[in-house]
């Protein structure tokens, strides 16, 4: 059983991959789909992630065997709770960085992402390190 822990600045691939994949998809992203399309509220967005991470839960409680989390992930704050998670259940799990310059990402994303915020992510995760005795695995995209 495997889980994939997507991380990247917007516009970087990580959806487009989760996309390609037989695997059950938790995206804080699915919060904000309507009829209408894509609807982001940036003061659902705390909602919106909680609601991910419930997915997630469920999913490892039912012992999905290939799990995705597709989120941008830029902090280790943001990653730790599926990682605990999933290795209390025993999964395999591997931390797929999708590297894009903060340019390429404020010209691809398709959620109206600031520069600057663009920015701030892009710091996150230039300083992300994770301690060894989590045992993930890295895997870094070009």
């Amino acid at each position: 059983m495997k889980v994939i822990i997507l991380q990247g600045l917007p516009g970087s691939g990580k959806s487009s991959f989760a996309d390609t994949q037989d695997a059950l998809v938790c995206s804080a992203d699915s919060y904000h789909m309507t009829d209408k399309g894509y609807e982001f509220r940036p003061e659902n967005q705390t909602l919106a992630h909680k609601e991910c991470f419930k997915k997630f839960a469920n999913a490892i409680y039912a012992k999905s065997p290939y799990i995705i989390v597709d989120n941008t992930n830029t902090t280790i704050y943001e990653v730790l709770p599926y990682i605990v998670l999933a290795r209390a259940f025993d999964y395999d799990v591997t931390l797929r960085r999708f590297n894009c310059s903060k340019v390429t990402s404020h010209s691809r994303n398709i959620h109206d992402v600031p520069f600057d915020v663009i920015t701030k992510m892009d710091i996150n995760l230039c300083q992300f390190k994770l301690p060894p005795y989590l045992r993930v695995d890295i895997e870094n995209v070009p």
